[in-house]
């Protein structure tokens, strides 16, 4: 998807040689007056290279970026992605748009909190 980057959150992490993996990643893009949240999530292992076993990409638009992280979330469950990797990437993401919009609004509490 295009438009321009504004967040993002990764969850997991690659592991050792001889260990197999879950990551979930998240971008956060503005498209004109909408956010749209995508995801991807990777299964594989680690054979001293990265082996992909399963790979799921999703987006979820909406006029908030908030809610679109929010609804990309509810869908990475609804299809089994991993619960903490999920939480973890998108936390990340989440955590980002607060930081980014409290900086260009300069009010770090009405970020995260309206």
């Amino acid at each position: 998807m295009s438009g321009e980057l504004i967040a993002e959150g990764t969850g997991g992490s690659y592991g050792l040689p001889g260990q197999g993996f879950e990551t979930v990643e998240v971008r956060v893009r503005r498209l004109g007056g909408r956010y749209a949240a995508e995801a991807k999530w990777v299964q594989g292992s680690n054979q001293g290279y990265l082996e992909e076993h399963h790979r799921l990409e999703l987006a979820a638009v909406a006029g908030d970026p908030f809610d679109a992280v929010r609804e990309l979330r509810c869908e990475l469950e609804r299809v089994g992605a991993p619960t903490a990797e999920t939480a973890e990437a998108c936390s990340g993401a989440l955590v980002e748009l607060a930081e980014r919009l409290a900086t260009q609004n300069g009010d770090l509490e009405r970020a995260t909190v309206g």
